[in-house]
């Protein structure tokens, strides 16, 4: 694993990682990784295998980690995520089970979900906080089988520290006493406010450092360290709208507007087009309240309706005659990107448009 990313793609997010490899033929394995999904939303995830009697293979970790990307890039919820992990744990027999963390934070609004198999409690500094454990409800390991995994939603200020773990992270701070050693990152932490982003990889390797000394360890210890700003205001912009038939024409012109002041009004007709499909299919099949934003970056403009309907509507065939069924097609059609994604308050249908279109 690099011990350094910066998640580029989302803005205003800095993440940094360290990891020290245990001593060869130790039970149990890390893994870890951050990945960017569009809406500037970014994921962090940590897990640890659980390795039995026996050494843990690097490949069963490197499977937990490629099997997240994919399920990630899927867009499921955090909690759906654990649960099909927990499927692929149990395919790799009994001798092999994991915890894990998988938190889900959306730049553009500061929210965050957090859902956890058995995992340690991130921390979190904030500018107005000293660093606290997340309160997380906690599923059973990965693997286990049987148990359901719950979400929590948080808001996270801009500027706050997150930090995630592997109990390998916490063997040297005060020997046994998990709590005290815990307690020992919270101070960490503390010591690292207002720590400019180019420093966040020192700021890792300074607190990972100090956790484990310069001793050898059994067991991996890893470190992730996420810190999490928002998208500038001006590039963003959000809207309740009513079951009301006029909420279609309410939506056009909410969505011309703000693209005129962005002074993309090259994009109106096609944006406004795929919008009406989207917020009329809203009508017809989903659950108001509805939600319409828009957000920008240098590249792409997007565009999310969501409703309380969890049902996902899905690309099907569309015969000659058939009164409903093409707005998707539309927006597949002429969208750079388009997806749903499911959450606890229903789902969200979005698409992006290059702005260079």
């Amino acid at each position: 694993m690099p011990s350094t990313s910066s998640a580029p793609e989302v803005a205003g997010v800095r993440v940094a990682y360290r990891r020290r490899t245990g001593l060869t033929g130790a039970k149990g394995g890390d893994w870890a990784d951050s990945l960017g999904l569009p809406g500037n939303r970014l994921v962090l995830v940590v897990g640890d295998v659980l390795g039995g009697d026996l050494p843990t293979p690097p490949s069963v970790a490197d499977q937990f980690r490629s099997a997240t990307r994919v399920l990630t890039q899927m867009d499921l919820s955090p909690a759906q995520v654990l649960h099909r992990l927990d499927v692929l744990a149990a395919s790799l027999g009994d001798e092999y089970t994991s915890t894990c963390v998988y938190v889900s934070c959306d730049l553009s609004d500061g929210t965050a979900v957090f859902a956890s198999a058995g995992h340690l409690p991130p921390l979190l500094r904030t500018p107005y906080d000293p660093a606290y454990r997340v309160a997380l409800p906690i599923g059973p390991p990965l693997g286990v089988g049987g148990g359901e995994f719950e979400e929590r939603q948080c808001t996270i200020p801009p500027g706050s520290l997150l930090a995630l773990y592997t109990d390998g992270l916490l063997g040297h701070a005060l020997g046994e006493d998990a709590d005290g050693a815990i307690a020992e990152l919270g101070r960490l932490l503390d010591k690292a406010e207002d720590v400019p982003d180019e420093q966040l990889d020192q700021t890792c390797e300074h607190i990972s450092h100090t956790m484990l000394g310069n001793g050898e360890h059994t067991g991996d210890a890893t470190l992730v360290l996420a810190k999490l700003g928002r998208l500038p205001e001006a590039d963003a912009a959000a809207w309740t709208l009513t079951a009301r038939p006029t909420a279609v024409a309410q939506a056009r012109d909410l969505i011309r507007d703000r693209l005129l002041a962005w002074g993309l009004q090259g994009l109106a007709d096609v944006v406004e087009l795929l919008v009406s499909e989207l917020v009329t299919n809203a009508l017809r099949y989903g659950i108001a309240p509805f939600g319409l934003r828009m957000t920008r970056d240098s590249a792409n403009v997007m565009i999310e309706v969501s409703d309380g309907n969890p049902t996902v509507p899905r690309l099907r065939n569309v015969q000659v005659g058939d009164e409903g069924g093409r707005g998707l097609h539309l927006v597949d059609e002429l969208s750079t990107d388009w997806g749903v994604r499911s959450h606890p308050q229903g789902k969200t249908v979005w698409f992006t448009l290059g702005i260079a279109n």
